[in-house]
């Protein structure tokens, strides 16, 4: 893995069937320890498919735009 990585966000729900929670916990883990800017939104409860979400909780949209400013720059 190369460590001129830009920095990452995953945003991962807890219910996902498909690809395990732990896997984007190993992986932040992973690139944070290569020096690599790494952050992970946890959508309590949802599964895989991101048409999903709504109907749970929906404060990762402000998260991932918070992130998304922060990181790239801009304002809201």
């Amino acid at each position: 893995m190369h460590t001129q990585l830009p920095p990452c966000l995953l945003i991962h729900g807890t219910a996902d069937k498909s690809v395990p929670y732990e896997q984007s916990l190993q992986w932040q883990a992973r690139l944070r320890a290569l020096g690599v800017p790494c952050d992970l939104i946890t959508v309590e409860g949802a599964p895989h498919s991101m048409g999903n979400w709504e109907k749970g909780d929906t404060s990762y949209k402000d998260k991932m735009v918070s992130w998304l400013v922060r990181v790239l720059g801009g304002t809201r």
